[in-house]
């Protein structure tokens, strides 16, 4: 048997010529628990190059990685009319997720997209609705809010620098993928 040392004192793991892990003990005496080819099976499955580890990915959707996004309209809203210009917006914050997804970024910059872009979404249904601007054209005024490092979020003198970082970047690359997919329109 081998004890090894944690990071709080001896911790008693045993392991011996089959088992690198031993989970306990039959009855009989019998040990069981991880032997040491399933323990060198995973660490060669681990050792995939790290580019190849994000793009393995169980769908090619995006929706898995932002399970909510259909539900965004009505946690922007704060009268009617602003749900339903909420949903008008959706279909370009989906295409730009999509496109994210399919770059293969990590899950933790998919995720700082993700909450930066619903940011966005709210702090233009707040603009809409203060000002009764329902009849602007959502494109336009998604455009309107991401170019030159977008609009300030709601609630951004709350937010760190490195936060508000992360926001402007989020909106330089939503107004790249606007001209990219709609320039035409601009």
């Amino acid at each position: 048997m081998v004890k090894r040392r944690g990071k709080g004192g001896p911790v008693g793991v045993e392991s011996d010529g089959e088992f690198a892990f031993i989970a306990g003990y039959t009855e009989g005496g019998v040990p069981y628990g991880t032997t040491w080819d399933e323990l060198l099976a995973e660490a060669a499955a681990e050792d995939v190059p790290k580019a190849d580890k994000k793009r393995a990915r169980p769908s090619n959707d995006f929706h898995d990685w932002a399970p909510d996004i259909k539900r965004w309209p009505k946690s922007w809203m704060g009268v009617e009319e602003d749900l339903e210009y909420g949903r008008k917006l959706l279909p370009y914050f989906e295409d730009f997720l999509q496109a994210l997804y399919a770059e293969g970024l990590s899950r933790k910059t998919f995720a700082q997209y993700r909450d930066n872009l619903w940011l966005l979404g709210g702090s233009i249904i707040t603009s809409v609705s203060n000002y009764e601007e329902y009849n602007i054209d959502p494109l336009e005024k998604l455009y309107d809010s991401v170019v030159g490092d977008g609009i300030l979020p709601d609630h951004y003198d709350q937010m760190s620098e490195a936060e508000l970082n992360s926001f402007s970047r989020m909106c330089r690359r939503f107004e790249k993928f606007l001209h990219q997919h709609f320039g035409a329109l601009f």
